[in-house]
C-alpha cells in the first residue's frame, strides 16, 4: 500500500494515497502504536489548519499574518518527514512538497 504525507485542509496528513478526500481521516495502522508520532502529526495538522480562514466553505490562506505558526508548521513538517524516513523505511510513503518549499 502507498501512503501520502501531504498537508491538505480538512484531511489527515498521512493517509492511503487511494483514499477519497472524506476518507482516511485518522492515523494509518502502521503508526498507531507510535503515540508520539501520532501526537506530532495531529499537532502539525492543528497548526496547519490555523493558517486558514474558512468562510462559507471557502478557504483563505492567512499564514502570512501568522508567521510564528507558519514557522512552527515548517519545523514540525520537517521533523515528521525525518521520523517517517528513518523509522518506516519499509513503508511506501510519498512525501508531497509544501508550497513554501
Amino acid at each position: 500500500m502507498t501512503y501520502e504525507f501531504c498537508l491538505e485542509y480538512g484531511t489527515y496528513p498521512l493517509k492511503d494515497s487511494r483514499a477519497d478526500l472524506d476518507e482516511e481521516n485518522e492515523a494509518p495502522d502502521f503508526i498507531k502504536d507510535n503515540q508520539d508520532l501520532v501526537e506530532k502529526i495531529e499537532r502539525l495538522n492543528d497548526h496547519f489548519h490555523q493558517l486558514f480562514l474558512v468562510i462559507e466553505s471557502q478557504f483563505f490562506f492567512v499564514g502570512h499574518d501568522k508567521p510564528d505558526i507558519l514557522d512552527l508548521v515548517k519545523k514540525e513538517h520537517a521533523q515528521i518527514i525525518a521520523i517517517l524516513t528513518k523509522d518506516y523505511p519499509d513503508e511506501d510513503i510519498r512525501i508531497e512538497k509544501c508550497y513554501w518549499e
